[in-house]
This record gives structure tokens, sequence and C-alpha cells, in this order.
């Protein structure tokens, strides 16, 4: 292929990822201006509005906490040989939730941002970074996220083991009235994702084995390992503090529903806010409250409020690590 051609094949990709980042932009700008159908602006406000500062500091306690943990469990994953691999890891995991509040797209934005921030932090430590471990940065990525959808799904599916059992022996808690046949739906799709995400570790840890020889990959769900046990651990204590901050906001906008459906239908709601066409973090997540909430019986007010005050904790825990490294860099280059 002569330099000219090269040139063109380059242009055009360059053309249709634009124009794909267009589309997206253009199709996460409609998704959030239809979401004025659903909502009366006022009320929600209003119920923003006369939410406890002190609910709203836990929950955003608690989901930077869960942040933190879910940084931690990539650190494990990545199994970096630097003795500051934790704080390499937890830095470039808060630049991807920064980048990800700013750039439409999400998760996979700030995925991307983190699997090529690291890439370069450990470079600048001087360390070499060879294509396998390029690979390796970027399927730990991957990896990452599989297990938290795991974890998520793991508790979901144990809560609403638990709603049926009280369910089944006649307790009042629960009483889900002409919705009981949809949360079952719901159950058995949650049993499907339990499942899928167990088999494509399996397969996905299967594959690599064999292609790659790193030991890293044989940790996630090897329990002889202690480090493998740790990463289950703190696995499950961020998707647990989540799911809590995901209540707190919930009863803070006036929907008091029980923690345990709140934790048993949270992974249906998370797998929306996982679809890249949001602006700012905003977009595909209101629609899962809306879905899931409106079904339970709540307004579609108080449903998509959660949402936003559940977003806004994301948001700023964004801003705030913006700032601190901003601070951070210019200390550095003028001290």
């Amino acid at each position: 292929m002569s330099r000219v051609d090269a040139n063109s094949t380059r242009s055009k990709i360059k053309s249709r990822n634009f124009l794909r980042k267009k589309i997206r932009f253009f199709l996460s700008i409609l998704l959030i201006l239809s979401l004025f159908f659903f909502i009366d602006v006022e009320e929600t406000l209003d119920i923003l509005n006369s939410i406890e500062f002190k609910n709203f500091l836990v929950a955003l306690l608690l989901n930077t906490s869960a942040n933190i943990l879910c940084a931690i469990r990539w650190g494990l994953l990545l199994n970096l040989k630097s003795n500051k691999s934790s704080k390499y890891t937890v830095s470039a995991y808060f630049e991807g939730i920064a980048f990800s509040t700013v750039i439409p797209g999400g998760l996979i934005a700030g995925d991307i941002y983190r699997t090529i921030r690291i890439s370069s932090i450990l470079e600048k430590d001087q360390e070499k970074i060879t294509d396998p471990m390029k690979t390796k940065i970027g399927l730990s990525v991957v990896l990452d996220r599989v297990h938290g959808l795991w974890a998520l799904s793991f508790l979901s599916v144990i809560s609403a083991t638990v709603v049926f059992l009280m369910m089944l022996f006649g307790s009042s808690i629960f009483d889900l009235g002409s919705v009981t046949l949809e949360i079952f739906l719901i159950y058995f799709f949650l049993l499907i994702i339990l499942t899928i995400t167990l088999m494509s570790i399996e397969t996905f840890l299967k594959i690599l084995k064999k292609t790659y020889s790193w030991k890293w990959l044989r940790q996630p769900f090897s329990l002889k390992q202690a480090k493998a046990k740790l990463t289950i651990i703190t696995s499950l204590s961020s998707q647990l503090c989540f799911s809590i901050s995901f209540y707190i906001c919930l009863h803070s906008c006036g929907v008091e529903v029980p923690i345990l459906l709140c934790f048993a239908i949270s992974t249906g709601v998370f797998l929306f806010a996982s679809i890249p066409l949001n602006i700012g973090g905003f977009g595909p997540r209101e629609y899962g409250f809306l879905l899931f909430f409106t079904m339970l019986g709540y307004s579609s007010d108080q449903s998509v409020a959660s949402s936003v005050l559940f977003g806004v904790t994301a948001t700023i825990q964004g801003l705030v690590f913006t700032i601190i490294n901003l601070i951070l860099s210019y200390k550095a280059r003028y001290s």
C-alpha cells in the first residue's frame, strides 16, 4: 500500500469515528430531552430541594468508598510489580470517573481513558510498557467490569431469593400486588446474568491462560490464593456500598422501597447506566430508574430525582478529583 493510500485509509477511519461520535452525542442529547415527557420538572426539582444534606453526604461517602474498593480490585486483578501500584490504579480509576462525567460514552469512555492513563503513568515511572503489558492492562479493565457485574448480580440474586422466601411464608413487608409476575421475571433475568458472567469469566480465563502465562489470570475465582479471596471480598464490598448508596438516594426522594427489594433490582438499573448514550453520566440510568420504580408504583418524578441524586455523587467525585489532580500537578511542576 502506498503512502497516499495509507493516508486516505486513515482519513476515512477518522471520518467514520467522528461521525459515530456525533451520532452518539445526538442520541444522548435526544435521550435526555425525552425525559421531560415523563416528568414534571418543577416537581422533580422540589423533591431534590427537599433532600436532607446529611443523607446526601452519607450516599456520597458510600459511593466514594465503593469506587475506592473498585480501584483496589482493579489493582489486584492487574497485579503490577510496582510498589506504588495501589496509588496508580486509584489515581487512574478516579481520573476515568472524571472523564466519564464530562465525555459522552459513560463507563466505556472512562474505561478506555483509564486503560490509556495507567499505561502513561507506568511509562513515567520508567517501567517499560511492552505490547503484552498493554494487552494485559486492557484485559484487566474488561475483567474488572465483569467481576463487578458478577458481584452485583450475586448480591441481587441473594436478596431476591430472600424476598421470595419471605413472600412465600406470608410476610407483609413485600406486598408487590400486581407486579409480582414482573418481579419474578426480573429474578430469572438476574439468574441468567449471574450464570452468564460466571461462564464468561471462566471461558475468558481459559482462553487467556492458553494464550498467556500470566499468573494474574488465574486469581479472580481461584479460592486457593489469598489475593483471590481478597479480590472477591473487595468486589462484593464495593457493590454492597453502591447498593446502600442507591437505597439512601431512593429513600431521600420518597421512594420507600424495602432495602432487600432495592438490592434485588439494582443490577437491572445499573445495567441501564452502562449503556454508552449519556451526557455526564445522565441519560440511560434515569430510564432504568423510571422502568423499575414506576412499575412498583412510585411516581416518575421521584424515580428520576433519585437517579439524578445518585448521579450527582459520581459527578462530585469526578470534579473533586480533577481539582485535586490539577493542584498536585501544579505543585509538582513549579516546586
